[in-house]
This record gives structure tokens, C-alpha cells and sequence, in this order.
């Protein structure tokens, strides 16, 4: 087979270092380490592996079988592929129209979080247009990428795709994230962290991150906890989302125990997961919610909203909650921080469960994929 994949968002601003540029980055880099006879055709922007190299991204793309295509060539190179995988079709702005792809296409779909939430992000006339060019551009794909069961249930209810056209690959854990010594004062310095702390960790604070929620849930601690404890989110803010966090917690009296990090290091975040009393993760939706496998795979407990894909992810390992029942969230919280069997239980789950969800198998099923769609089968 001969394949392109679009790489944006392994370049945009918005996905490169969250979420979709981790699935996209995992995904690629075990789909080359296991298939070393079909031809890839990376389709990149000017000077492409230049930038790919200054990243620091893997040798992958540096195979016999990889090969780079620049973006202004992408028409003309449709018509020697057998598959064109658009990795984020939300992103890509190459081509909209189907009729213009002459080879099978195949899409990924993270979430349809617009179309749920819809007043709250298609609030105007264009936006709202935009999105459903996205949209039906995606429903005429000869296959689509799912990353869970509930994006899956969602692109059937809302687009009315026949669901032999979807195919779920969930992501993994990365390998890097881990159990590691503790030694929690540099972590703690370094952040200006005085007790120990229950983390949270999205990529940005939308609407549906629920961070809010958070510190609501915090502030209906026992005063006991508070005083022993403080409340660590890793996101990237603005400095508008960052004071409206801030006075919100001076409203609820928990100002002193918040500690917005923003964007912290790899390494950085591995070390919080790690000495984290417990994480928290009470976001009103997610396509699959990749910090809840990190969490898991430090060895920290997990409490987790009980919406979208994050049943899917959690199973018995962790405590599933209402993200919009602050004292009811604080409550298991509390169960957790002050029940040592229950902690021991979380973390041993938690470490089981997390081998059920690998890159490796990521890298495998997507290429089953492309040769159902290559072979005419849904």
C-alpha cells in the first residue's frame, strides 16, 4: 500500500503539545516500528523535516518506507495513493471537498465536543459553518478512526455514519510515565507546592475541563485536609483563565492552596504525577483522557468524572464521580486521603489497568485499519 498522513497537527499550536499531537506522535511512531513494507507519505509544510528535527522527534520518520510530501504537492500525489489518512480533520485546510481525493480517505475522530456543547463553541453563523464543512467532509471518509467507544456512539448519533465505517483505536500510556523514587522537595520548590497535593492535569481550560469544578470540590474539604493539603492543576492559561481561577479561589477561601503551574516540562510532570497524594480529573467530557493512563501509570489514585470516555478508561481502578457534585466529590476525596487499604487498592488497579491500553496496540490496530479499507472492507 502506498499511504499519506497529514501531520498537522504534530505542527499546530493548539494540538502539537496536548492531546492530539501526543495521540498522532504515539500513533506514527509504533505504526513504523511494526509495518516496514508499505510506503508512508508524511505530508508536511515547507522545510518539514527540518522543523520535525529541531522537535527532537523520533528517527521514525527517517526509514526507508517514510518519505516526506510537501503540503504544495499534495493534489497532484492523491493520485498515486491507495489511502489518505487525515490525522485532524478539524485542522486540516488542504482540501474540504471529497470529490478532489481520488484514493480511499481515511479520518480520525477525537470528539464531537462542538456539537454538544453547541451554543457554548458554534455561536456564531460562520463557525457553526465551518464546522459542519469538518463535519461532512468526515462522513464521506471511507473510514473512521475512533478514539473511544463513546466518540464512536457519538459520530453515529450526531452524523448518522453506519457504524461498520468506524473503527475504535484507543491510545496508551507512554512508557516514559512511571513509578520513580521519591524525592518530592525539588518538585515541591520548584513549584512553590508547601504541603503535599492533589494534582489535576488538561491540556487547556475550556468550558468542558470543568476546572472550576476543582476548586469548588476543594474548597468543600474538611479544614484538616485543606491545612495538609494543596491543589496543583497543571494547564496552560491565558491571563485572563488564570485570575478568573485565582479569584474564585479567593472567593471559596482556598486561594493560599491553589498552584497553577501552566505548561510544565515532561520530566516535571512525570515527578508531580508521581508524589501526588491523588489525581483528579472531573471534566464534563473527553474523547478519551489520556491523563488519567499517566496518572495510573506513576502509581497514584485516580478520581474521575463519570462522563464520556472516562468510564471506558478508569474500569474498577478508580472512583467514577459526578463532576458537578462538588461536596459529593469531596467526599471521596476525603475517603481516599484517610483510607490507607483504599489507596493501596487504587494504586494496584490502577497499575493493572493501565497495561491494558498500549501505543504498541495503537500502532497494530491502526494498520489493520488501513488494510480493511484498502481491501474494501468496513
Amino acid at each position: 500500500m502506498r499511504i499519506g498522513i497529514d501531520l498537522e497537527p504534530l505542527y499546530s499550536e493548539g494540538s502539537r503539545n496536548r492531546g492530539i499531537g501526543n495521540f498522532v506522535r504515539n500513533q506514527l511512531t509504533n505504526l513504523f516500528q511494526i509495518d516496514r513494507q508499505n510506503k508512508y507519505y508524511l505530508v508536511v509544510r515547507k522545510h518539514g523535516s527540518t522543523f520535525f528535527q529541531e522537535q527532537g522527534y523520533p528517527a521514525l520518520f527517517n526509514q526507508e518506507n517514510v518519505e516526506y510530501l510537501d503540503a504544495e504537492n499534495l493534489m497532484f500525489a492523491l493520485h498515486s495513493l491507495d489511502i489518505f489518512h487525515v490525522t485532524s480533520p478539524f485542522e486540516f485546510d488542504s482540501i474540504y471537498n471529497r470529490e478532489s481525493i481520488p484514493c480511499k480517505l481515511i479520518v480520525t475522530v477525537y470528539d464531537l465536543i462542538p456539537l454538544v456543547y453547541e451554543k457554548i463553541f458554534l455561536g456564531n453563523a460562520s463557525q457553526k459553518k465551518r464546522y459542519w464543512e469538518r463535519l461532512n467532509f468526515i462522513k464521506q471518509a471511507d473510514g473512521i478512526i475512533a478514539i473511544s467507544e463513546k466518540t464512536k456512539q457519538d459520530v453515529i448519533n450526531f452524523l448518522n455514519v453506519p457504524e461498520k465505517k468506524i473503527h475504535v483505536v484507543y491510545g496508551g500510556g507512554a512508557n516514559i510515565f512511571r513509578r520513580k523514587k521519591k524525592n518530592p522537595q525539588y518538585i515541591k520548590d520548584k513549584y512553590h507546592i508547601k504541603n503535599n497535593y492533589i494534582l489535576s492535569c488538561t491540556g487547556s481550560a475550556v468550558f468542558h475541563k470543568n476546572l472550576p469544578g476543582i476548586i469548588k470540590s476543594f474548597s468543600f474539604l474538611d479544614k484538616e485536609i485543606k491545612a495538609s493539603h494543596d491543589l496543583v492543576i497543571v494547564c496552560r492559561l491565558s491571563q485572563k483563565e488564570e485570575e478568573e481561577l485565582k479569584e474564585l479561589a479567593k472567593h471559596l477561601g482556598v486561594f493560599d492552596n491553589l498552584k497553577l503551574t501552566n505548561y510544565v516540562p515532561l520530566e516535571d510532570l512525570i515527578s508531580l504525577y508521581n508524589h501526588a497524594s491523588l489525581f483528579i480529573l472531573l471534566s464534563l467530557y473527553e474523547g478519551f483522557g489520556l491523563p488519567v493512563l499517566e496518572a495510573m501509570s506513576c502509581g497514584t489514585p485516580v478520581i474521575a468524572a463519570n462522563t464520556s470516555s472516562l468510564p471506558e478508561l478508569v474500569g474498577n481502578a478508580g472512583i467514577l464521580v459526578n463532576p458537578q457534585t462538588p461536596q459529593l466529590v469531596a467526599h471521596e476525596i476525603t475517603r481516599v486521603l484517610t483510607n490507607k487499604s483504599l489507596r493501596v487498592s487504587l494504586i494496584y488497579e490502577g497499575l493493572k489497568r493501565v497495561t491494558q491500553f498500549s501505543w504498541q496496540d495503537t500502532g497494530k490496530k491502526t494498520l489493520q485499519v488501513y488494510e480493511k479499507i484498502f481491501n474494501g472492507q468496513h
